[in-house]
């Protein structure tokens, strides 16, 4: 459509019926979009409007602004990709990243803030981008393999460590909200040590959430509770609309609770009643606030893809850390 397009209109610069000045007329064109994109930044011939691939060109422009440099991943959603999303016409989401992002390392409000105002300088009125930083799920992952022949404990569990952690890796996870048990097990099924698989095959894969990051997280997700721990069981009360966790026998569910003052704990949701929900963990009796997000589920054995891990979040990161990895030898 583009090239249609810019030849009309240098034919109209150069007039109808005129070769030579259709090619003068390219000529003018080039140099005029050249010479604009000087002046005024190249996002105005990215972001045009949000029936033109909207989410493709705000992440092209995003990752391609050098003052943006900072950002080293880009992705960007809207709520035709993602129900998730308020379903606001013209609403999309930019999730970034920098390089190896942790908790710790956010991009800060300051820079995401002029992220966010540029955009909105090359976008139409009716297009609304948020922008944030892409929430970070880390994960354990447990694995039992067998191992070829010739080679020792250690040299594979040192492989299928490699090969977990840079498969679960936020520099390159494809912001994909599933972790897919049998994707796990073909990186560990690849592993090798000096080149050479060392692997004979994967008996089993656990993948269990042990830390997120919400601090960035979109408000639609994060919720302020009031609940009582009583003999090692938090009740939290959920106020209407606010949905409750799903339960299910087909899955675990799990949450992210930050009590005030403290930081996000992971849970596994035990129950869920008329307005509440609630979790296990040792801690002492009493009446307790602060903020709680669904964090996501994992199919239990045989149910769903064999224990798929389900993000909550629609364009989450991954990390999988050394530390995180067990790995049994057989």
């Amino acid at each position: 459509f583009m090239p249609g397009l810019k030849a009309f209109t240098a034919a109209v610069f150069g007039g109808i019926g005129n070769l030579a000045g259709a090619m003068v007329g390219g000529v003018l064109l080039g140099l005029i979009e050249a010479i604009g994109a000087g002046y005024m930044g190249h996002a105005w011939m990215h972001i045009r409007h949000p029936d033109y691939d909207q989410c493709r060109q705000i992440t092209e422009y995003v990752a391609s602004e050098p003052a943006f440099g900072y950002a080293y991943r880009v992705h960007t959603i809207d709520n035709s990709d993602d129900n998730r999303l308020p379903p606001t016409p013209g609403y999309a989401l930019t999730v970034v990243a920098r390089l190896d992002a942790t908790p710790d390392l956010q991009i800060d409000n300051d820079r995401l803030a002029d992220i966010q105002n540029n955009i909105g300088l090359y976008t139409p009125p009716t297009v609304s981008v948020i922008v944030q930083n892409a929430a970070l799920y880390k994960v354990s992952v447990a694995t039992t393999v067998k191992g070829v022949p010739g080679y020792s404990s250690a040299q594979v569990e040192g492989a299928v460590t490699s090969a977990i952690t840079t498969y679960l890796n936020p520099n390159t996870w494809d912001w994909s909200s599933t972790i897919r048990v049998n994707e796990v097990e073909y990186a560990i099924r690849n592993a090798t040590y000096n080149g050479v698989p060392v692997v004979a095959y994967v008996e089993s894969v656990e993948i269990t959430p042990i830390a997120t990051n919400y601090n960035h997280i979109s408000p639609q997700a994060v919720n302020a509770f009031s609940g009582t721990w009583a003999s090692n069981v938090l009740t939290v009360a959920v106020v209407a609309p606010v949905a409750l966790p799903e339960l299910d026998e087909t899955y675990t569910t799990y949450v992210a609770i930050k009590e005030t003052g403290g930081d996000y704990k992971v849970y596994e949701v035990t129950g869920v009643d008329t307005g509440q929900f609630t979790v296990a963990g040792t801690h002492a009796n009493g009446s307790v606030g602060g903020f709680w997000a669904p964090l996501g589920r994992v199919y239990k054995d045989g149910v769903g893809g064999k224990k798929d891990f389900e993000m909550n979040d629609p364009a989450p990161l991954v990390l999988c850390d050394t530390a995180s990895v067990s790995v049994t030898v057989n």
